[in-house]
């Protein structure tokens, strides 16, 4: 289909995208900027796709962070409806990007409606960039069990350039950051998926953090993901690497990637990091 039409349509659309002659696509609030956005759900997840994944990507690999990202909108939407937004624009939920791309509109088209659903209900769809070689539980990340979010075996993501990491923080940073004068930082135990379930930090006193809690408060970029492999403290710096990167529940998006140009169709993708569930249209 030509891009300069795709384009033209997507500008046109305003309030709903018409999915047949009885039924629209609901709206939902976007919480960006502290402004509130009203908008289709399905022209939400072609900016989400914008945000989240590049537009040269596989069709399949598109169509199942398509089918994720509306999941996860439609399960935010079920239970915010006394707030006054749905969802956040930003890592905290899904990333929306302002301007989005031919390709994006018309995956929200193909997989228009499309969810994950376990025992009659949306499922938790989470997703990240790449989990290293395996995923997490969503009870060792969270404290929440999903069926269908334990730890499994990737195989697809090694090509992803975080797939590998390491990274050095002065100690002075972490002192900063945590509110107190440290002095070392340990391993206390692993979880049985090989994610940090707790750190150690020792100095002007001692505390102890989730794996989860420690990155998201010294910084989620620097230390990319709870799969530590080496740990050590030299010339007052942290140094620290692991693999992966976010939080390793659910669909890894380098994995996605892998198995669509491993000639995966966008089905089998979604069965292999949601096992369990059933692609279902709800409108």
């Amino acid at each position: 289909m030509n891009k300069l039409f795709l384009l033209i349509i997507f500008s046109l659309t305003s309030c709903f995208y018409n999915i047949n002659s009885n039924l629209k696509s609901p709206n939902i609030r976007v919480l960006k900027n502290n402004s509130i956005i009203n908008l289709p759900l399905e022209k939400y997840v072609a900016h989400v796709l914008a945000g989240e994944v590049a537009h040269n990507w596989p069709l399949d690999a598109l169509k199942a962070q398509a089918v994720a990202i509306r999941t996860y909108a439609l399960k935010r939407m079920s239970e915010n409806k006394k707030k006054n937004f749905d969802v956040k624009a930003t890592i905290h939920d899904q990333v929306f990007k302002k301007n989005t791309h031919a390709i994006f509109i018309e995956v929200a088209k193909l997989t228009n409606a499309l969810v994950l659903k376990h025992e009659n209900s949306l499922v938790e769809s989470s997703f990240h960039s790449t989990c290293g070689g395996h995923t997490a539980s969503a009870q060792s990340v969270w404290g929440r069990n999903y069926s269908y979010l334990n730890s499994h075996t990737c195989g697809y993501c090694e090509k992803s350039p975080t797939y590998n990491w390491n990274t050095s923080i002065a100690l002075s940073e972490l002192s900063k950051k945590l509110g107190f004068s440290v002095k070392s930082v340990q391993i206390g135990q692993k979880n049985t998926d090989e994610r940090v379930k707790n750190f150690v930090i020792k100095g002007q006193k001692t505390i102890s953090l989730t794996g989860q809690d420690f990155r998201m408060k010294i910084s989620p970029m620097a230390i990319k993901s709870t799969y530590i492999t080496s740990l050590s403290i030299k010339n007052d710096q942290l140094h620290i690497g692991g693999h992966g990167f976010g939080h390793a529940v659910g669909m890894c998006q380098y994995g996605a990637l892998g198995m669509a140009k491993a000639g995966k169709n966008f089905k089998e993708i979604l069965s292999h990091y949601y096992p369990q569930t059933s692609l279902v249209k709800v409108y």
